[in-house]
């Protein structure tokens, strides 16, 4: 039984329950949040009016896709990160790459720069951060990940098992109650709508008698910057931990005809592979389309695609997704398209 307060309380009886609360900005106590000054993306997305400078803390997903987009509006950006690279956890070319395009952008970039102070002051906000240096601007975005909306739904009081606030799932998205399911968010697996839509139907089936599973490894990321990222499967760090024989294969949209006719010729496809069996372990996009072109990379994951099937299937000329095939085919050792590399 679910009881709903409100301006009309009620109790609702369920045979079955799916929670499905979300997320929220994290709020961490070491910052002295006020929403005007120091905010997150939520308050970020009502303002009335844009700064002139802005600090974003936090070089995830969101945080570079703010940068981007005040860097537009001709806002000055500085992006600070504690970690040594820009999307934690992605691959390290894909981060390399977004480096140079907010360099370009002229985004101030700082990574492995911890904030050690952080205040209001009368004319904006003032950072110190771990090299000594004070940062200024007028506003502050706090970016540093996202908590589960599990707080005050009594869930410990029925026994709900959470690990770090978010709801403690099995493969078959059953928490450890009989008949209480949980998706999105709220588990904390990948903070992505797609999962959430994709867990939704899952729980949906499984609560029906059904035994259905999310294949985890094959669910998309896309960074929504410019230009756009999208990336599914292992990076090619994460494979070689597992102890595969990494290969890879590569190709630079500068060298795609569609990519020169719209003037978006930054960025490339990586796939990474064994170098014995040539299965698809991973695809890392960063360019056009990139978002678009992940769906590609998220089928041949789950369907544990070889490279060979891969290059050998027919991409309509000219379009963005031919990168997927050449680069394929340089994993193979057959690309024709590919500029000679140095060296």
């Amino acid at each position: 039984m679910v009881s709903v307060s409100g301006s009309e309380p009620q109790e609702i009886s369920a045979s079955k329950i799916i929670l499905a609360t979300g997320s929220r900005p994290a709020r961490p106590g070491f910052f002295p949040f006020d929403d005007e000054r120091i905010l997150t993306s939520d308050e970020v997305l009502q303002w009335a009016e844009l700064p002139e400078s802005m600090l974003i803390v936090g070089a995830g997903a969101v945080g570079v896709e703010f940068a981007c987009m005040f860097a537009a509006f001709g806002i000055k950006v500085t992006l600070v990160e504690m970690m040594e690279q820009l999307l934690p956890g992605m691959d390290a070319d894909l981060a390399q790459e977004l480096y140079r395009a907010l360099r370009r952008k002229r985004v101030a970039v700082q990574t492995g720069t911890k904030i050690e102070k952080l205040e209001v002051r009368s004319e904006g906000i003032a950072a110190e951060v771990s090299q000594g240096e004070t940062i200024e601007a007028h506003k502050a975005l706090i970016s540093v990940g996202r908590a589960p909306c599990s707080q005050d739904l009594g869930l410990e009081a029925v026994g709900l098992k959470l690990q770090r606030g978010f709801i403690e799932i099995d493969e078959h998205l059953r928490t450890n109650i009989d008949n209480v399911y949980a998706i999105g968010d709220v588990t904390g697996k990948n903070l992505q709508a797609h999962l959430a839509s994709r867990q939704g139907v899952v729980a949906a089936e499984c609560a029906l008698g059904e035994q259905g599973k999310v294949n985890y490894d094959a669910v998309p990321a896309c960074v929504f910057t410019e230009p756009e990222i999208g990336t599914v499967g292992l990076t090619e760090a994460q494979a070689q931990e597992k102890g595969v024989e990494v290969k890879v294969g590569k190709f630079p949209f500068t060298a795609l005809g569609k990519a020169q006719v719209l003037g978006e010729t930054a960025g490339f496809i990586k796939i990474v592979g064994d170098g014995k069996s040539g299965q698809i372990l991973g695809v890392h996009i960063i360019g056009p389309r990139a978002t678009d072109l992940i769906a590609v990379g998220g089928l041949a994951v789950e369907l544990k695609a070889s490279m060979q099937q891969l290059a050998e299937t027919v991409f309509a000329h000219p379009t963005i997704s031919e990168a997927v095939k050449e680069a394929a085919e340089d994993f193979l050792g057959r690309a024709i398209h590919l500029p000679q590399r140095k060296g």
